[in-house]
Parts: structure tokens; C-alpha cells; sequence
């Protein structure tokens, strides 16, 4: 589409209103030339962590035929693909909030182009659990494991997690009085094979534990 000149009216109009005794003489509007098209749009993001990076500001840029670039993150419209993993901020345009665990495409909308990210929204904890395996155990037998927390913002802490097993007539998790609050202990009850799981908020681990005989 061509974009055009029209100050010579301009300058017309305001010589009649000011009253000017001499009236420019009307030209008509000039042709410019082609004006620049969207060519496409690029947008810009991140993964989200439920919890701690749980929002963030993307970006929108569209580039145009004659090769110039402009951020038109306020300009476009958003949308997410799937709202129960990911939202877009009517209010605030670019601003995605993690919901839920999962993937969302985002996408930006600007004079008749698109342009998407694919966002991952992730656990932000990693548990880890020492020693990863208890094997073998005597029947009888008892064993402390430890919990601690790796978050994805730099930060390292003790943590309680809920532990159960899979198998309690091989091998009990428990509390104990005893213990840190991070710790809990591991009992053989029969010869056999069963996993302890320890979960703390979306994080899980799994600990192998192997029971001998007597």
C-alpha cells in the first residue's frame, strides 16, 4: 500500500483559518512510495518454574520488508495456547503466569502476522535424597535417610519431605523423635524388595532398599 503526502491541503486549510492573504495553491497529495509491510514476528521468552520464576515478560518483534525491526510487545495481542499451563495478562501485554505443570505455545498477534514461543512451566525444587540405596538390610535392621532441596533460584535447605513405600511389609518409613526434622528411618520388617518415595512440594526421589534374611 502507498503512503502519501497531503501537506499541501494541510497548508490550505490553515491559510483559510488564519486568514492569510496569500492562499497556497493546491497541489493534491504526493505518492511516497510503498510503506513497509510486516514481514513477521519473533517473540521471545522463557521456561517458568512453579513457585519461584512463575511469571515473566516476553517480547515481541516484527520485522518488516524493507528489513527494519521494531518491539511491538505493547502493540500486539497475546494468547496462550493452553490457559491451565500458562496466562497471558490482559492487562499487561507480554506478562505470562505459570499455572500448571505442562506446555503452552505463546503467541503474539500484530497486523495480520503471528509469531510463538513453546514454554515449558517446571518444578523449580530437585530433591535429593542420601544415600540413594539401603541394600542389602537385615530383617530387623534400621537405617537413616536424609532430605535436602536444590531449588532452580540458588539456594540449598534441609527440607521435610512425605515419604512412603511401596511395599511396608518389606521396608517402614517413619518420623522419629530422634532424628533432624529432615531425616527419617528406614526399617526392615521381611526379606524383600521395595521403593521409598520422598516428595516435597512437585518434587519427587525414589530410594532402593533390598532386605536380606536374618
Amino acid at each position: 500500500m502507498a503512503s502519501r503526502d497531503c501537506t499541501p491541503i494541510r497548508s490550505l486549510l490553515a491559510a483559510v483559518l488564519l486568514g492569510a492573504a496569500a492562499v497556497p495553491t493546491l497541489g493534491g497529495c504526493r505518492n511516497l512510495g510503498p510503506s513497509s509491510t510486516v514481514r513477521s514476528i519473533a517473540v521471545a521468552g522463557q521456561d517458568l518454574y512453579l513457585g519461584f520464576t512463575s511469571a515473566a515478560r516476553f517480547s515481541a518483534t516484527a520485522t518488516f520488508d524493507d528489513g527494519s525491526t521494531r518491539d511491538v510487545t505493547q502493540a500486539a495481542s497475546w494468547q496462550s495456547s493452553d490457559s491451565t499451563v500458562a496466562t497471558v495478562d490482559r492487562s499487561t501485554p507480554g506478562r505470562v503466569t505459570a499455572r500448571n505443570y505442562g506446555t503452552a505455545t505463546i503467541t503474539a498477534r500484530f497486523e495480520g502476522m503471528s509469531g510463538s514461543r513453546l514454554t515449558n512451566v517446571l518444578c523449580g525444587v530437585f530433591l535429593i535424597v542420601t544415600p540413594r540405596s539401603l541394600d542389602p538390610m537385615r530383617v530387623g535392621a534400621s537405617a537413616t535417610l536424609t532430605t535436602h532441596a536444590e531449588f532452580v533460584q540458588p539456594m540449598f535447605e534441609e527440607v521435610v519431605a512425605n515419604w512412603s513405600s511401596s511395599r511396608p511389609d518389606v521396608a517402614t518409613v517413619s518420623k522419629s523423635p530422634s532424628l533432624r526434622l529432615n531425616q527419617v528411618l528406614v526399617t526392615a520388617v521381611a526379606a524383600g524388595q521395595t521403593t521409598l518415595r520422598a516428595t516435597y512440594g512437585c518434587a519427587t526421589e525414589t530410594v532402593s532398599v533390598i532386605v536380606g534374611g536374618q
